[in-house]
């Protein structure tokens, strides 16, 4: 006992030392086997094991911005590494894998990078270009030219640059290109008919992220470890090679209940028959489990997002300073600009937890160049705060936020916001005294969202937490809505 007492000792020693020396795989290595030899019940060993592991993972993607994500015993958590001031962008994100909605007449963007490809012709129409010479004039001047270039193999995918061809054949297109893939035809078909069908399609798909999106974690995770046998002078992945090509996607959590793919049952076999469609070595069996894990990883994470400067965007503001051109603003509706909408999962910002009292809010940005997402900062915060984004509208009532996240994500939110609401009139939010039958509480003169049987009771609520979110704005929704 005592030996094995040391041994444990020995190994958790270890891996503090290694992941001091910048080893964070073997510090993991051994950190496990202290885990292991106290089966499983020295937590320190255990929780070390997960902060290193997620510092390994999320330090390179946040060294250049004012957050760190950290282990704590609820789980990833995303912290202020600095002060940061409300409107700062504390991070931009790229997304892992990504796919434009399926509505049904979508703006032109392009599938691996998420560009907007709009043309002039597109939104004006070639009439009102031909009619209005000042119009076609600023067109021809301002409007951006976004190249056009189809597959070379199908004519399924149309990206905007000759390097996004290549890059999205080399990650994950030569999967589902039905010029190589004889089954891939199959999705395409299916998702054609999932737009045409529009409110009719639920028994086909309902969720409002593409399957698509699911389809290219499949093919993305192949060509990966097609690539990495090629490197090895093999046709046929190993089983470590499978493993360390399905690494990237296992960061992003799953919770829901089983049985997607009974429900989508058709959806589920094209997918079987694309992914069994490859060469041998090469095929993916999507189980019904694989399906519904693929699924809920999406359906938990997933988060909208489009080009921030689209064609039509950067023709507005080139114009906007010629006085020449103020008459073309009648042909031009700001408040419904059409988008190029995509649905994506990104690494960091799946990380954050949630509050109806959220610090950060998430909006279309740039990152490295191409369309991602901002996370902006809505209020000061301090370093060694963590930091909250939201998973629902956080303007809907509280019992119906907490029954919809209880059933969405498992948990009871006990945020500022949720604690200092109330449920109605017929019970006061501090005391829980019930109200006379008849009878109503008053309701706070400010905010509405929160009932006193006295204006003790208030005051107490007051200086607990109600002053802090009874005039904080709220939140659209930032993750997307799933089911």
């Amino acid at each position: 006992m005592r030996l094995k007492f040391c041994k444990l000792i020995a190994s958790y020693s270890s891996g503090k030392i290694l992941f001091d020396l910048d080893l964070p795989v073997t510090a993991e290595m051994w950190l496990r086997r202290a885990t292991q030899m106290s089966q499983r019940k020295d937590l320190e060993a255990a929780t070390l094991f997960q902060k290193i592991r997620v510092h390994r993972l999320y330090h390179p993607l946040v060294k250049d911005s004012k957050v760190k994500v950290d282990f704590t015993e609820f789980g990833r958590a995303v912290v202020a590494r600095q002060d940061i001031k409300a409107g700062d962008v504390v991070l931009a994100d790229q997304p892992a894998v990504f796919a434009q909605l399926l509505e049904k007449d979508p703006v032109l963007a392009c599938p691996n990078c998420a560009k907007s490809m709009m043309s002039a012709q597109d939104y004006f129409g070639s009439s009102a270009l031909k009619k209005n010479k000042t119009l076609k004039a600023a067109v021809t001047k301002y409007w951006p030219i976004v190249p056009r270039i189809p597959c070379n193999g199908c004519n399924e995918e149309i990206y905007c640059s000759e390097i996004c061809r290549d890059e999205a054949w080399s990650h994950y297109h030569e999967v589902l290109c039905p010029s190589v893939n004889s089954e891939a035809h199959k999705l395409y078909e299916l998702c054609q008919k999932v737009k045409e069908l529009g409110e009719d399609r639920r028994k086909i798909w309902s969720a409002s992220f593409s399957p698509t999106i699911l389809a290219r974690i499949w093919a993305a995770i192949i060509c990966h470890a097609k690539r990495l046998a090629a490197g090895n002078g093999s046709s046929t992945p190993t089983q470590m090679q499978w493993a360390i090509a399905k690494s990237p996607y296992r960061r992003f959590i799953a919770y829901g209940a089983q049985g997607v793919a009974g429900k989508f049952t058709v959806m589920h076999q094209v997918m079987k028959d694309v992914f069994n469609g490859l060469p041998e070595g090469l095929r993916y069996d999507v189980t019904a489990r694989e399906f519904d894990g693929r699924y809920l990883q999406m359906a938990c994470n997933v988060q909208s997002f489009s080009d921030g400067r689209n064609p039509l965007h950067c023709f507005l503001n080139s114009i906007s300073n010629f006085s020449q051109y103020a008459q073309l603003s009648d042909f031009v509706d700001v408040d419904n600009i059409p988008e190029a909408n995509f649905a994506g999962v990104f690494p960091v910002q799946s990380c954050f937890n949630h509050s109806c009292a959220n610090t950060i809010e998430v909006m279309d940005g740039l990152s490295k160049g191409r369309p991602g997402i901002h996370l902006r900062a809505r209020a000061n915060i301090k370093a060694g705060e963590e930091l909250f984004s939201t998973y629902i509208d956080t303007s809907t009532p509280r019992r119906e936020r907490r029954a919809w996240l209880f059933r969405g994500y498992n948990f009871w939110c006990q945020c500022l916001r949720c604690r200092f609401e109330g449920d109605g009139p017929d019970v006061c939010a501090n005391c829980e005294t019930q109200a006379p039958e008849g009878k109503q509480f008053p309701a706070c003169g400010k905010c509405r969202k929160v009932w006193y049987c006295s204006p003790k009771c208030q005051k107490i609520a007051w200086k607990a937490g109600h002053k802090k979110i009874c005039s904080m704005s709220h939140s659209k929704l930032c993750s997307y809505n799933l089911y």
